[in-house]
């Protein structure tokens, strides 16, 4: 990533570039080729085509300097399309002089202007967010293709990715009270992503390789958990026909565009499984899982019940598509509609907190009486747009006087939504509930639900084994939980 001082640099050396290259142009409309060369070596009386000609030539060398020093293309600032970014470097391989035609000027223009907006403007939360974003691309190139990650060439890269996830972690988690984003849920993902990429970092230093690349796939997820949860927040510009993403499959590749919040790229990305009659039918898990990443965009992201139900009626027709998943893409159908049906009426959306979690309240009680059984789907529609008016009013008011009840009900709705693969996210926020109001009778619940989950987490076929790690953070949790008896003092 180039530095911001670089990057003012590059910005002046360019803009040398473009005005000497410009006034080359104009001399070869009006002199010709030969013309020109002609003038250059008999008459001193254009003493500006050579001294535009020194300009241009040392800017030139200036600016590619600093490019090579930038790495790949695709890494000038912050935001800064890739495509703007190859420009510059193709124009600068030709060579000084060689490459102002009209349409060259006018995109070099545009990177100017992308350059230096998204360099010298982009907040320090911002470019720390970049730089976490290149390592975690590096590292599932990497990690996803079995000849990359054994071949003994990559493991320093391996490892200095690692490393550099790690510390880019460390260093959001620092600096997450600057976050634009004001919903808690940023520092509780950046935490669990800071111990995540810890643990990878030191478990592929240790020689647990594969457990370490296990590790090093979740964390993208992490990063999809967190940027999923609304549209808010700046997009990555990830330019995949660079080859940077080759390996990656269809659902990987969505999974780093979802993390970039490229979000209508994902949902191509996933398209492609969810037209493919082939992993329908011999990987009916990954197809399935593929189709509710897809939903969860377009319900949370879009809020946009026509296009969701446009993709339903697409993925309907990909023959071979599991029994199961036709069940429940029935009863996402009744429920997408009836949304559809309130949107024609002219129903809003609340901003306040009050009205957020209202309304927000008021579908998960709808979810809850659509389910036939615990876990079964046809609420999961109502759950997930539950989940975006929740993180909405965090958003609203972070610590506003219903921020904790907001924190059990996404406990409870990601408690369902497990399969849409959104991490563990119902301990989370059980826990963070806890930490928000503590000693009160929403702690209490959220406590309760906190501990059956881990329960169930640590009970196998041998009985319940709990370690005595988590036991004594479930000790310490439940004493910050209980609320006080009347006319008492909690210890």
């Amino acid at each position: 990533m180039l530095a911001v001082f670089d990057a003012a640099i590059l910005v002046l050396a360019l803009k040398t570039l473009l005005e000497s290259g410009h006034a080359l142009a104009q001399r070869r409309t009006q002199l010709g080729q030969a013309a020109m060369t002609e003038k250059q070596n008999n008459d001193s009386e254009n003493d500006e085509v050579p001294e535009a000609q020194s300009k241009h030539a040392m800017s030139h060398s200036i600016a590619v300097k600093i490019l090579s020093r930038s790495g790949k293309s695709g890494t000038i600032g912050p935001g800064a399309p890739p495509c703007c970014c190859s420009v510059l470097h193709s124009c600068l391989a030709v060579g000084a002089g060689l490459c102002w035609t009209q349409e060259m000027t006018r995109k070099l223009v545009v990177a100017l202007a992308l350059i230096s907006s998204t360099t010298a403007l982009a907040t320090p939360w911002t470019r720390n967010m970049q730089n976490l974003f290149q390592s975690l691309q590096e590292l599932l190139v990497l990690t996803v293709d079995d000849a990359k990650f054994n071949d003994p060439k990559n493991k320093v890269r391996i490892e200095n990715a690692a490393e550099a996830m790690m510390k880019g972690a460390h260093d959001v988690t620092k600096m997450r009270g600057k976050s634009p984003d004001l919903d808690p849920s940023v520092g509780i993902f950046s935490a669990l992503l800071q111990d995540e990429s810890k643990r990878a970092y030191e478990a592929y230093k240790s020689g647990h390789q594969e457990y370490a690349r296990s590790l090093f796939k979740n964390m993208a997820s992490a990063c999809v958990a967190c940027h999923s949860r609304t549209a808010a927040g700046s997009k990555l510009q990830w330019d995949f026909s660079t080859g940077f993403a080759q390996g990656l499959s269809p659902y990987q590749q969505a999974e780093l565009l979802a993390a970039g919040r490229s979000f209508d790229a994902a949902l191509t990305s996933l398209e492609k499984v969810l037209t493919d009659s082939e992993m329908a039918k011999k990987r009916p898990y990954d197809w399935n899982r593929a189709l509710r990443f897809a939903l969860a965009i377009s319900i949370r992201i879009e809020r946009d019940p026509a296009k969701a139900l446009a993709l339903l009626e697409k993925t309907s027709k990909t023959p071979g598509i599991p029994q199961f998943s036709k069940l429940d893409m029935q009863d996402w159908i009744r429920s997408l509609t009836a949304w559809k049906t309130e949107k024609a009426a002219g129903a809003t959306e609340p901003s306040t907190e009050e009205g957020l979690n209202k309304e927000a309240k008021r579908l998960l009680g709808l979810a809850k009486a659509a389910q036939r059984y615990p876990m079964d789907r046809a609420g999961d529609i109502l759950y997930l747009r539950a989940t975006s008016l929740l993180h909405q009013q965090l958003q609203v008011a972070p610590a506003g006087e219903k921020s904790g009840e907001a924190m059990l009900l996404l406990g409870l709705s990601y408690e369902v939504l497990r399969d849409f693969e959104l991490w563990n996210l119902n301990e989370v926020y059980f826990e963070a509930c806890i930490n928000r109001a503590p000693h009160t009778e929403t702690s209490e619940t959220c406590y309760r639900k906190l501990e059956e989950s881990v329960i169930a987490g640590y009970t196998g076929s041998s009985g319940t084994d709990i370690p005595s790690g988590a036991q004594k953070k479930l000790d310490s949790l439940r004493k910050m939980a209980s609320a006080p008896a009347i006319g008492k003092k909690v210890q």
